[in-house]
């Protein structure tokens, strides 16, 4: 009889701790914090639109992983942005910005020009939504967590775990705003798309877009930013 207790108990031992193993798993290693000197290397293709019409940039951006600082609490990452024109070209002494980033149980925060996005809320769980702008003084934006835990394609690289973070899809005759950016886990962000337009509103212009699918665009940006390599 005492030896069918001991086992029982040592089973539910097992079994508590078992369970607290899994569901150890927040979700932060989608945006792992990696040591300095860390980085990651992305394709990018920028349009802005304006009034003599389009403007279009490509180039290498290499975020690395620098400094840290300690601000009431809360640890923060320095990440140092170089670009370069192609591969051929080098990085720079000195980077081109300076930007911060910090994650920890409940959120991942990247601060951007001074301005600080909430990217992932924690713990990570399909069709989870939330305020990225709630740290900023800009309107309210829904992001929303889709495809967790799925596989993703980009630039010809695979990872098997990833997140899209949907933080705009909207579409009318007279503005697009679609944005979304993919975080695989263990390795951060590897995709991240921008396409905020203004297009004509007059009847002409609609007219147009109608019959021939022309974009019509007046303003805005079109960002595409794609992993291509990091350590």
């Amino acid at each position: 009889m005492c030896k069918y207790i001991y086992i029982s108990l040592f089973s539910l031992i097992l079994f508590s701790c078992k369970t607290k193993e899994e569901t150890f798993d927040i979700g932060a290693d989608y945006f792992p914090i990696k040591p300095k000197g860390s980085y990651i290397i992305y394709d990018v293709q920028r349009i802005i639109y304006g009034a003599s019409g389009p403007d279009t940039s490509n180039y290498q951006l290499m975020e690395m992983v620098g400094d840290t600082a300690l601000l009431n609490g809360q640890l923060y990452y320095k990440v140092w942005r170089y670009t370069r024109p192609d591969a051929s070209g080098t990085w720079p002494a000195q980077p081109d910005s300076v930007w911060e980033e910090y994650n920890n149980t409940a959120q991942a925060v990247k601060i951007e020009n001074n301005r600080r996005f909430v990217k992932l809320v924690f713990p990570v769980t399909e069709n989870k939504t939330w305020n990225g702008n709630v740290m900023n003084t800009y309107p309210s934006d829904d992001y929303i967590m889709q495809r967790v835990g799925r596989s993703y394609t980009v630039n010809g690289h695979y990872f098997p775990i990833t997140l899209k973070v949907v933080q705009g899809n909207d579409t009318s005759l007279v503005n697009e705003d679609q944005r979304y950016e993919v975080y695989a886990k263990g390795i951060g962000l590897v995709d991240k798309y921008i396409n905020t337009v203004l297009l004509c509103s007059n009847p002409s212009c609609i007219s147009a877009k109608i019959t021939s699918n022309k974009d019509s665009i007046i303003g805005g940006i079109r960002y595409r930013q794609k992993f291509i390599s990091y350590q």
